[in-house]
């Protein structure tokens, strides 16, 4: 799934300056491999990295995403 979360990173709502930064980059990586890799049987679709950028917009942290679940 990394090579496809890889693409997806960088079309994560292109027009937002949030988006931009390679520090949030890094933490919506983080976030969609590693949920990909605890839910086996879901593992990563696209779109996902839509969800997760509007969750880790509003909390900023990566860590605030698990507990959200």
């Amino acid at each position: 799934y990394e090579n496809q979360i890889d693409l997806d990173i960088h079309r994560t709502f292109p027009e937002d300056p949030f988006f931009e930064k390679e520090e949030i980059a890094q933490k919506l990586r983080k976030i969609l491999i590693a949920y990909s890799r605890r839910s086996i049987s879901i593992g990563y679709c696209q779109g996902f990295n839509h969800i997760v950028g509007k969750i880790l917009k509003i909390t900023q942290n990566e860590v605030y995403y698990f507990y959200l679940k």
